[in-house]
Formats: structure tokens, sequence, C-alpha cells
């Protein structure tokens, strides 16, 4: 068997194109909060660190967070703005204001110039930042590419990768839009 981790692959594109459309903006991503710390932080932090940005975690449960970035040597959460915002949690799924009722998820985006969102949709979060002036960055600029990475690494050997992607967006269009049923 071999691999490698596509989450990483899909994450680092998404945060190259926020860099690119960062830069346009004149804004430069050195400092980031992840709001979250379940499975994905590690590759979050990984990612992040290797393109020289700093990185904070934060979460619902704020003593929990302090443990895992310890665990992952970060510093601890200075409730200070950060250039770029993760959202690593389901809660981009609430309403706005569901949204909005969670303090700390509130305290750690303000401020804040470009969020990824982890989630999809995430419509709440893409709402906050478009009422904030916040460039938004939705899950699926890192799920595009986490997923064509992975079907090539599955289908090797049986399906040229070069058709990969294009296979990939004509399923996706089958099930937007479905034929009819004779």
């Amino acid at each position: 068997m071999y691999g490698y981790n596509t989450d990483a692959v899909g994450f680092r594109i998404a945060i190259e194109e926020a860099q690119t459309l960062a830069a346009m903006n004149e804004i430069t991503l050195k400092t980031a909060v992840v709001y979250g710390y379940g499975g994905v932080l590690g590759t979050v932090v990984n990612v992040l660190q290797s393109m020289d940005i700093q990185v904070m975690v934060t979460g619902r449960r704020s003593e929990e967070a302090e443990i895992r970035a310890k665990a992952f040597g970060l510093p601890p959460y200075d409730r200070k703005p950060k250039d770029l915002f993760i959202n690593a949690t389901p809660v981009t799924n609430l309403t706005i204001n569901e949204l909005l009722a969670i303090k700390d998820f509130v305290e750690a985006i303000k401020g804040s110039r470009v969020a990824f969102d982890h989630t999809m949709p995430g419509l709440a979060l893409e709402h906050l930042c478009n009422e904030k002036g916040i460039l938004h960055i939705p899950g699926t600029r890192m799920y595009w590419p986490q997923m064509i990475a992975q079907w090539k690494l599955f289908m090797a050997g049986h399906i040229a990768a070069d058709r990969i992607e294009g296979l990939l967006r004509e399923a996706d269009q089958l099930v937007a839009h479905p034929a009819p049923l004779d």
C-alpha cells in the first residue's frame, strides 16, 4: 500500500489560494487561529507551520484547546486578532443567530482578514464573513483537490490520472442535475 495525506494536499492548496487572494487585497497571512481541536488539527498545524504561519488553537472548551495546543508545541491562545481564522468544527452549519451566540467563536474570528471553513456548506460563516468584510474560503477549495488526489491513488492502474478530475466533475454534475427517470 502506498499513499500520502490527501487532507494535507487539499488544505495546502486551499491556503495557497487564500494567500494569493489575500495578497491581491494587500493582506499577508502570518498568524492563524484554529477554532477546533479535533482530528483535523494535526494536519492544519503541520501545513500552516510549513508555510511559516504562526498557529494558535481555541475552541468551545478552552481548557481542552490548551491541552491540544501544548501537545503540538503551540503557545496558548492570546485572544488577539489573527490574519487567518480556520474553522475546524461543525458550528458553521448552525443558523447565523446560533453562530453569533457562540461567544468564543465570535471572539476568535474578530479582526481576522481571511477565514477558511473546513465544514461544508458552512453558510453561517460565509454570511458572517460577507457581513464583516472577511475574505471567505469555503471547504470546497480543500475538498476538491483532496478528493482528486485520493481518487488518483485509489484508481491508479485502472484509470489514467489525468482523467480523474474530469470524471469527478462529471459525476458531481450528474448528482447536482440528475437526469429525469423514464
